[in-house]
């Protein structure tokens, strides 16, 4: 009976997927809220790319390819908000998120003609970078960290005289013999990630891709060359170097405290039923305004915390959550101010905080 009862509380939301505990007067709030990147730059925002270098002409010119495309997922790939659906057992409603995205790029990333300009000749030897030298790029260029690296293209062309069969006149089986042609492309990418502070490095990674591409005489397509194999293998490496880097959108669930403060259970009601209805900021005004009278009441303190941290607003979510825990001190008041306080540091990928 409750579970049924979840159902048909679920089928009535629609801006987020609220899970509230019927028996109870606590509300829940599932929703997508930004995790740390795999690789977690501590807040960085403004970086230097250099071209990827290799040993030789297909491997340059593959580098400079790559690093154009990894530029451009840098400054205009951003985060984005998952558009799959909640998998809940008993509620279909998608799941969707409360934190307004700044149109903004994340990153701001050094112009690499002014790098190369600058440190062509200190810097030959791409494939490494000392810390002296990362140092000296961070302060004269004003950016916390260096992204550089290297690429390696090995190709190759085959054709071989296959036997096939169709059916003829009369539906008899009929082998032939065709000509069938094979582009094979493989594509390795080393990727280091170095701050300009220290000179030390944060992360290196390596990618290996593959492709593989046939055409045979009687089919009715042409084989794709090598080169633009090789380019699309890059671009994907690239994107997937940039999503090392940005924060990913993952579901997770909030739970709100039992709100009881005498003479206002009316202002409560309503800010308890705009988060049923999707409506967070109409919660929060109500919070707002009832804290000005109750400054140091730990459930709504917490709450606020709760509202400010699913809306993105993270530094105040724990300024909150502190305060919470100074008034009385709760697990679950320390487990979401340890949560929020790991947000911080890339909170800037949707505030776009200078």
């Amino acid at each position: 009976m409750d579970n049924y009862r979840r159902f048909l509380t679920g089928l009535a939301v629609s801006a987020c997927l609220l899970l509230p505990a019927l028996l109870q007067a606590k509300t829940g709030i599932r929703c997508y809220v930004p995790q740390a990147p795999e690789i977690d730059l501590g807040g960085f925002k403004r970086l230097a790319v250099q071209n990827f270098s290799g040993a030789g002409s297909d491997d340059i010119k593959t580098g400079k390819f790559l690093t154009s495309r990894l530029i451009y997922y840098l400054t205009h790939s951003g985060l984005k908000i998952p558009t799959s659906q909640s998998r809940d057992s008993f509620v279909k409603t998608p799941v969707k998120t409360y934190i307004k995205l700044d149109s903004g790029c994340a990153f701001q990333v050094l112009d690499r003609v002014r790098l190369y300009q600058e440190f062509s000749r200190q810097w030959s030897d791409l494939s490494t970078l000392e810390p002296e030298l990362a140092i000296e790029i961070g302060e004269i260029f004003d950016i916390e960290c260096i992204i550089y690296g290297s690429c390696k293209v090995a190709s190759k062309r085959n054709k071989n005289l296959n036997t096939h069969s169709d059916y003829g006149k009369g539906g008899q089986v009929v082998s032939y013999q065709a000509w069938c042609f094979i582009n094979e492309v493989a594509l390795t990418v080393t990727f280091c990630l170095v701050d300009a502070r220290t000179g030390e490095k944060i992360n290196e990674k390596t990618l290996n891709r593959f492709a593989k591409e046939e055409v045979c005489d009687d089919e009715n397509r042409y084989l794709i060359p090598i080169n633009q194999m090789v380019e699309k293998l890059a671009d994907s490496a690239a994107r997937e170097l940039a999503e090392f880097i940005y924060p990913r959108f993952e579901i997770e669930d909030f739970e709100l405290e039992d709100l009881k403060i005498t003479g206002h259970r009316e202002e409560i009601k309503a800010a308890f039923g705009a988060i049923e209805n999707g409506e967070p900021d109409k919660a929060l005004t109500v919070f707002e305004q009832l804290r000005a009278s109750f400054p140091d009441h730990p459930a709504l303190l917490y709450n606020l915390g709760v509202l400010c941290e699913i809306t993105g607003q993270i530094e105040l979510a724990c300024r909150y959550y502190a305060r919470a825990i100074a008034e009385k001190d709760k697990r679950k008041y320390r487990e979401a101010l340890a949560r929020c306080e790991k947000r911080v540091d890339f909170s800037h990928f949707y505030n776009n905080d200078d």
